[in-house]
């Protein structure tokens, strides 16, 4: 991924979540939370002085840890 892209694939990420919210979902679902630690992973391998560890930290916190323990996130670029 571009590092010009990362910030477009943030801003899809933080639209899904406000659509699912104003939707009337509670939490953000797994899949969109593990969606935001891969582009934050991808993000900070790119660009480490960027800051975007500490992003995919804050969302990893947030997965419950059922998920943290048995489903990590899956790379972006795999299945591609």
């Amino acid at each position: 991924m571009a590092l010009g892209h990362f910030a477009e694939a943030e801003g899809e990420l933080v639209e899904c979540a406000r659509t699912l919210s104003a939707a009337g979902w509670r939490s953000v679902p797994i899949q969109v939370m593990k969606a935001f630690i891969a582009v934050y992973e991808a993000w900070d391998a790119a660009d480490p002085e960027s800051g975007h560890d500490a992003q995919a930290d804050q969302w990893r916190e947030r997965l419950p840890a059922f998920a943290r323990e048995t489903d990590p996130p899956i790379p972006l670029g795999e299945g591609e």
